[in-house]
């Protein structure tokens, strides 16, 4: 199956590009506390600015065509997944994933892939294994800042 690199928290613009032609699966925990000012600040102060702007590359690897999977640092950061949803959408500094389709993907089907599972779980298909929940909000219809505000009303 395919390889996998976690904590991806810098990659070199020439090493993007191998990450899709070597299967490779990039696995980023896109946390709040990783995305915060604040934190981008602190590492500038480590690893100074320019390297520090360029932190978890996320978008510049899906644009370069990679499989990206969206994990938990448990727990170092919160485990919920409506959190993850606006904190990758709504990124900011850094490029923010590009919708929430994508964003889903990166949680449910991606990893099914990575764990060669994608036959039997990762998407709601016949004759699949299926963890549901049922929300209160649409969160497809949702302001993307406010993904976060969605209840779970049933599993």
């Amino acid at each position: 199956g395919p390889h996998r690199l976690t904590h991806l928290y810098l990659v070199d613009d020439k090493d993007r590009a191998s990450f899709a032609s070597s299967n490779i699966v990039a696995d980023f925990q896109l946390a709040p506390s990783s995305l915060s000012p604040s934190y981008v600040r602190e590492m500038s102060g480590v690893i100074g600015t320019e390297r520090a702007s360029e932190l978890l590359p996320a978008t510049e690897l899906l644009d370069e065509g990679a499989l990206l999977t969206i994990s938990s640092d448990w727990d170092a950061d919160t485990l919920s997944p409506l959190i993850k949803l606006q904190t990758v959408l709504t990124r900011n500094p850094g490029q923010p994933i590009p919708d929430i389709d994508t964003a889903i993907e990166m949680m449910t089907i991606n990893a099914a892939r990575l764990l060669q599972h994608d036959d039997q779980t990762g998407s709601v298909s016949l004759g699949k294994f299926a963890d549901l929940i049922v929300l209160d909000k649409d969160i497809f219809q949702l302001p993307l800042n406010q993904i976060k505000t969605a209840k779970v009303v049933a599993t």
